[in-house]
């Protein structure tokens, strides 16, 4: 061979080799495709084996030594076994998921009986037993018309059997193989509830919640460590959410248990924010406010480290907060904040309802809410009329034609145009959400009766009386407006100096009178003559007479002679202070010249004077 041939020998061999694979019949692929199908069959029944593969190391000592004594052979025919026993349950479970339910557990309990000494693979076969007795009653359940039954010998009870029978192998487990074949039990027969019974109602129950706390309480034995608190939430919201305790102190210590023992997990912080939720829908009144915003806290701060963002957690929240900024809406300060903060909860959870496709009667609440808040904000600026509606948003314009929307926009068009009577009949039509949204409600209707009292009555009335101004703000047929209700509007617009139109009252005959006109001075005594009066009487002389006559004297009445008092922002209980402090004190303090005894005779006398 020359040297030419031989630098280009390996090369050429590799050349051959490579055409080889190239030429391939179609026979030679399927072959080699077929072998490769067998090989990633094995890896993935090795997989599923993993539950089994885990063992302490104290179990291998506890197994029959005699193998290594008898020689080669004994070993591999060992082997041979151990590989027959894991198709075999293979083969077991592919006929689990083919709801092949008696051939199934045939085939199970042939593996249990080959695998006495092994506690891996008998461990693995009881729990596939367990899961195809539980899904075999759950096809016979799904298939019959009446409830489940849990007194008659079923597949439920087999279940049952075979869970208290794992309890021999939990000693010779480790304790992660243990925790994960408990939780994937807890998923199978009571998965986490979460938002379910929100959001799906009566199919969140499946099949029968009593039977899935009856499998949890067979499980109750194997679950160690982790698992047991996760086992004990899952008993607390299936007998929570399912079957109601008889009294509320023992419904308040399991949702206080279920509280100490949720930590970190997000599934079961959300199932006790739902709670809370369905207890706003069914009850406002007995909504524990500050419980939940501990619970929105803590699940908000668990929502942030977390890779996940479940759109049903995140409309819970946002209507949460919602629901308790609405709740410090009734505090006498930040009215605007709190309400600008209630809009925009509203309008979040509302978007987050629509990602999730739910057309709920909890959406309709929450799309309601919104425009009513909405409404407030947009309402108590004087040209509500020109604002933006809600109605112009592109969610809201996609539903335009449905009833709840066509009903909205008549409240809106009935309030901006004073219209009382058709507002109070569009608010009838929306009465199903009265009970969670009593709030709003109320204060919309005060919004719209003193925007009436300012825009309507005191621009056409120049004197009415408050009996006639309760009347033409009654709304249908709300709580009449009372006469201290109405006051207070009146004396609140002069505190906050809101009033639109001057005014004066007169509660001697219950009458107001609106108008500039009515503008007129306390007493004869003007300002202008009170400080000239005034002015002369420091630049006079001793041996002046006094400048004040008797008549100037009788006519002031003190109104220039205390501070003047910014009422603004003053609250009530700060304006009756004041009020007190003013009659406590003397505010004027006559002068020595006019301190002496004047007769009754000649101050009649005065009086006759000026009214003649």
């Amino acid at each position: 061979m020359t040297g030419d041939d031989a630098g280009y020998g390996d090369f050429a061999a590799s050349e051959d080799e490579n055409y080889d694979d190239f030429m391939a019949s179609d026979e030679d692929v399927s072959i080699e495709m077929e072998d490769e199908t067998e090989d990633e069959a094995e890896n993935e029944g090795a997989a599923e084996n993993e539950t089994g593969s885990k063992t302490r190391q104290g179990s291998a000592s506890r197994r029959d030594d005699s193998g290594a004594e008898n020689g080669a052979g004994k070993p591999q025919v060992e082997s041979g076994a151990a590989v027959m026993a894991s198709a075999a349950l293979q083969e077991a479970r592919r006929m689990v998921q083919e709801q092949r339910w008696y051939e199934a557990r045939s085939a199970l309990d042939g593996v249990l009986q080959s695998s006495t000494l092994d506690p891996d693979r008998a461990f693995g076969a009881r729990l596939e037993l367990v899961r195809c007795c539980y899904l075999s009653w759950v096809s016979r359940q799904e298939n019959a018309a009446g409830p489940a039954e849990l007194t008659e010998h079923s597949e439920l009870q087999e279940a049952c059997g075979h869970l208290q029978q794992l309890q021999a192998y939990v000693d010779w487990l480790e304790p992660e193989v243990l925790d994960s074949a408990v939780s994937r039990l807890l998923d199978l027969f009571a998965p986490p509830l979460k938002s379910k019974l929100l959001f799906e109602g009566p199919a969140a129950s499946g099949l029968g919640p009593r039977a899935a706390v009856t499998l949890l309480e067979c499980c109750a034995p194997l679950a160690r460590h982790e698992s047991a608190q996760d086992l004990r939430s899952r008993v607390l919201q299936h007998r929570l959410g399912f079957n109601d305790p008889p009294g509320g102190s023992q419904r308040r210590q399991m949702l206080d248990e279920l509280a100490t023992i949720s930590g970190g997990r997000l599934d079961s912080l959300e199932f006790l924010i739902t709670t809370h939720v369905q207890q706003f829908l069914a009850d406002p009144q007995g909504l524990d406010v500050p419980q939940l915003q501990s619970l929105v806290s803590h699940a908000s701060a668990l929502l942030q480290r977390s890779l996940t963002q479940p759109l049903r957690l995140l409309s819970l929240l946002s209507f949460c907060e919602a629901i308790i900024a609405l709740n410090n809406y009734c505090s006498p300060h930040d009215h605007a904040k709190r309400l600008s903060e209630c809009q925009t909860a509203f309008w979040n959870c509302y978007k987050h309802l629509e990602e999730l496709g739910d057309h709920s009667r909890f959406r309709d609440l929450t799309l309601c809410a919104f425009v009513l808040s909405s409404m407030l904000l947009t309402g108590q600026a004087a040209n509500a009329h020109q604002a933006i509606t809600p109605f112009e948003l592109e969610q809201i314009k996609v539903i335009e034609s449905t009833p709840l929307v066509q009903d909205l926009k008549h409240i809106y068009s009935d309030f901006v145009g004073y219209n009382l009577s058709g507002f109070a009949d569009s608010l009838r039509k929306i009465k199903q959400f009265h009970l969670q949204l009593a709030g709003l409600v109320d204060a919309l209707i005060h919004l719209l009766q003193t925007r009436m009292l300012w825009n309507r009555v005191a621009r056409l009335y120049s004197c009415i009386s408050l009996s006639d101004i309760r009347a033409q703000l009654q709304i249908g047929d709300s709580p009449q407006l009372s006469r201290n209700d109405l006051l207070t509007i009146l004396m609140k617009s002069i505190m906050n100096d809101t009033a639109q139109v001057y005014f004066k009252l007169d509660l001697t005959h219950d009458l107001v009178y609106f108008g500039k006109e009515n503008r007129r001075p306390l007493c004869p005594l003007s300002k202008h003559l009170y400080l000239s009066a005034k002015s002369d009487a420091v630049t006079k002389s001793p041996n002046t007479p006094s400048c004040n006559s008797l008549k100037e004297w009788v006519d002031n009445i003190g109104v220039f002679e205390t501070k003047p008092r910014r009422l603004k922002d003053m609250s009530a209980v700060q304006f009756v202070h004041e009020l007190q402090q003013s009659r406590e004190c003397t505010a004027v303090a006559d002068s020595s010249d006019q301190a002496k005894p004047l007769k009754y005779s000649q101050l009649l006398q005065c009086v006759r004077d000026a009214l003649s």
